[in-house]
């Protein structure tokens, strides 16, 4: 082994001495910086931790100390409230609580409710709740509501006549009303004039026939639905791990129907007079922009968000079409055709705009500005892979389809049914469609004509609108009497129901998002929400 010395010169000693000294200069300024952050960052920590997210985690049991699964926890503060339920052992959490004090409620189906309130900051609050058995027929769901007086004459004439525009949660205010309050009272169903009152599509002798039915079935003598003769179905363990997040607009609503760009930012409809707006929601600041429609008490009820940002609204009552340019908050209106109908909404693969119609539906070019109309009525409509239109034909009782290049209309039959709502087209162009009154999800197959209906765990389903996953195939369903959030794999036939935490809400058009997030509208409530799966999986609808 080798040592090896370098010696230096005498000067080159002192300089180096001299930089040793300059470094030690240099190393305790750093370190006076470096301790002077760390205090300031001590004296911080104390804001920082109050600003970081918090969270709330408990336990929900009954009054004997037995674990609920499936009790729903709610935490609201200012316009956002967020939903969860509890695992098999009654437990729950709920993380990304921005700091505040938040009312808390619990309960679960056939037990009351508790609440609390709490200081949440950037620690883990936990919050017990112990629920008493306590049966509330009016806080089930419309559908176990019927379920509990199974095909009595008087309830599905409620149901037929009534669950079109809303669900029993509203007629329920009045309950105790005779036939002749009823009668009385029809006419002028619209508080304020928000809506149309059902006494301008309904005969004299119709309001008198539905206010009979009324009577019997929601008036003085009329029986409650008991525990024991209601179909409840068991909350699904997916639904266990799923998340509700609502938020509330600042203009007082009717929430309709929602769409999602491609940005994934939800655009949605205030339907009534009073509101009668479009608004869009950002869900990274929480805040929501609205956009005032021209015409007055048009009623905006449709959006859709076009493959360019645009979105595209129906006017229902004003019997046109509306854009919105995102860029400079510009809307524009376009008068439909008469006897053409401005309902619900597609774009094409052309960048045409569909539209469906009581009556008739439509078809508008953008950029001609030019409307065709085509003699397929529907509440609902889709267009699939070659541009064709489909429709959900009520009236007729049938899908209805128009090739737009020759005119031609094809119809298609649906056995029994007579009220449709929803209406999609999937990658194979299989037409899925919702059977409202029938309760089932029907499938058509236009090559051969052959159609399937499939029944979900809930009594009483009532698909609504429908979204096709492009990724995986599988459907979501609108569930609107029986207020869930249905999700259908046709490869498997199995459906995957996500209730909503108010048995009362009722979902319409609804969209999903490039994250996978469901996003719906709480007509009753005024709000928008979005549903969390909590699933690593998500697929995308665009």
């Amino acid at each position: 082994m080798s040592l090896i010395l370098i010696l230096k010169p005498q000067g080159a000693k002192r300089e180096d001495m001299k930089k040793q000294k300059l470094n030690r200069l240099l190393g305790s300024s750093a370190v006076a910086c470096l301790c002077l952050a760390l205090l300031l960052v001590l004296a911080l920590s104390g804001r920082l931790v109050a600003a970081s997210d918090g969270s709330i985690s408990g336990v929900v049991t009954d009054d004997a100390g037995k674990p609920l699964r499936g009790a729903s926890v709610i935490v609201n503060i200012d316009n956002m409230s967020v939903a969860r339920y509890t695992d098999a052992m009654g437990r729950y959490q709920i993380t990304g609580l921005k700091p505040g004090k938040y009312k808390i409620a619990a309960t679960s189906w056939g037990y009351g409710s508790k609440t609390a309130e709490k200081d949440i900051s950037g620690s883990t609050t936990d919050v017990t709740f112990s629920l008493k058995p306590n049966w509330n027929p009016l806080q089930i769901s419309t559908a176990e509501y019927i379920s509990a007086f199974g095909d009595e004459k008087e309830m599905r004439h409620v149901e037929a006549t009534c669950t079109g525009c809303h669900n029993f949660s509203w007629i329920m205010r009045r309950r105790g009303q005779t036939a002749a309050e009823w009668e009385d009272f029809i006419p002028r169903m619209s508080p304020g004039d928000l809506f149309v009152t059902p006494a301008t599509y309904m005969t004299p002798q119709q309001v008198k026939d539905i206010s009979v039915s009324l009577e019997k079935v929601f008036g003085p003598d009329s029986p409650l639905p008991t525990k024991d003769k209601v179909h409840h179905v068991e909350i699904s363990d997916e639904a266990l791990n799923a998340t509700f997040r609502y938020f509330t607009p600042p203009t007082r609503n009717y929430a309709h129907s929602v769409s999602v760009g491609a940005d994934g930012k939800p655009w949605f409809t205030e339907f009534d007079n009073i509101a009668n707006k479009v608004a869009t929601f950002d869900l990274s600041t929480q805040q929501f922009h609205e956009y005032e429609i021209p015409t007055a008490k048009a009623m905006p009820h449709n959006p859709w968000v076009a493959r360019n940002g645009q979105v595209w609204v129906t006017e229902a009552m004003a019997n046109k079409l509306a854009v919105i340019d995102p860029e400079t908050g510009k809307v524009t209106e376009f008068s439909a055709p008469v006897g053409a109908g401005t309902h619900t909404l597609r774009e094409d693969s052309a960048g045409d705009i569909w539209a469906s119609g009581s009556k008739k539906s439509l078809r508008f070019d953008p950029r001609t500005q030019k409307f065709d109309t085509y003699d397929i009525a529907g509440y609902d409509l889709a267009v699939d892979s070659h541009n064709n239109g489909w429709s959900t034909n009520g009236p007729k009782g049938t899908i209805d389809r128009v090739d737009p290049k020759t005119g031609l209309i094809k119809r298609y039959p649906v056995p029994g049914a007579t009220f449709m709502r929803g209406i999609e087209v999937d990658a194979q162009d299989n037409v899925w469609f919702g059977d409202v009154l029938g309760h089932r999800l029907g499938k058509l197959d236009p090559k051969t004509g052959e159609m399937t209906f499939y029944h979900p765990p809930t009594p009483n389903f009532s698909p609504y609108g429908i979204i096709v996953e492009k990724k995986t195939g599988r459907l979501w369903l609108a569930d609107y009497l029986g207020a869930n959030v249905t999700r259908f794999d046709p490869a498997t036939g199995k459906f995957t129901e996500f209730p909503f935490p108010s048995r009362m809400q009722m979902i319409r058009f609804f969209a999903e998002d490039p994250q996978g997030r469901v996003w719906f509208t709480d007509f009753t409530n005024g709000k928008i929400g979005v549903l969390e799966t909590g699933e690593s999986a998500m697929s995308s609808q665009r």
